[in-house]
């Protein structure tokens, strides 16, 4: 049976849940780990509040980590002054326990929902793992912001109540996001790149959801790898402004680039 009682490894050690009071949203187990570039891990989970009035846009980090087969993406939900909260979903792993695909078929592992800041979730991957991440701006009407915002948290909530296994193909990173989506979204994501998901960017742009989508997909994503600046940019008090500066999508907000 699936639990949320077991000795977990520590980036999965809290399960998560969501107070939602009228317009303001309350995070309880908010992952905000500090990594440092010598490999010391400073663990630190926290209360975090937004207001649901607040929410501007979604951007779309797409981890590169497997090549055209196998990637990860990651929701970046954009609070304004309130700041950002990063969704990556994920195998929840014991200690000493490692992600195999295998496993993902065999119920080795349940599914986790981590909130958690942009510092922790996105500086892991980009440089201590040294993975290609690309960063993209989702173009959704508000409403559709909030949609998709409001079945994650929902999720959330009902793995905290009632864990469930991780499953490589009908529960992962990439199809978890289409089983919370409503019916209509759901038929427009059967495509089989939602599990080639390292595709999964390519996917998107085609489907025309991709602030920027003038830009060949070549072009865009060329421009979108934030890798070698985040690394440079690991200890900067504007990491999350950093990354975006002069990117396609992103020109109206953050017009710099840190790259010229």
């Amino acid at each position: 049976m699936p639990s949320n009682d077991r000795d977990w490894a520590p980036e999965f050690s809290k399960t998560g849940w969501v107070e939602i009071e009228g317009d303001q949203i309350t995070f309880h187990h908010f992952r905000n780990f500090d990594y440092g570039l010598d490999g010391a891990i400073t663990e630190k989970w926290e209360t975090r509040v937004v207001h649901l009035s607040k929410l501007r846009h979604i951007d779309y980090f797409h981890d590169d980590f497997g090549g055209k087969l196998m990637g990860h993406p990651m929701l970046s939900f954009d609070f304004g002054d309130e700041g950002r909260i990063c969704l990556s979903i994920e195998t929840r792993r014991e200690k000493d326990e490692h992600f195999t695909p295998l496993g993902g078929l065999y119920k080795m592992y349940e599914l986790q929902y981590i909130f958690g800041s942009e510092e922790d979730i996105i500086r892991l991957r980009t440089n201590i793992r040294k993975e290609k991440v690309y960063l993209y701006r989702f173009d959704f009407t508000p409403e559709k912001n909030r949609e998709i915002f409001l079945a994650s948290v929902k999720t959330q909530n009902e793995l905290h109540e009632n864990p469930r296994f991780y499953h490589i193909l009908r529960a992962n990173c990439t199809t978890s996001l289409r089983n919370q989506a409503s019916p209509e979204d759901q038929e427009t994501l059967k495509d089989w790149r939602m599990l080639a998901n390292g595709q999964l960017d390519a996917m998107v742009k085609e489907k025309g959801w991709i602030k920027g989508d003038s830009l060949s997909f070549k072009d865009l994503r060329k421009q979108a790898l934030i890798t070698d600046d985040a690394q440079k940019l690991h200890d900067s008090d504007e990491f999350s402004e950093a990354i975006r500066a002069g990117r396609k999508g992103f020109e109206e907000a953050y017009p710099n680039s840190p790259r010229s």
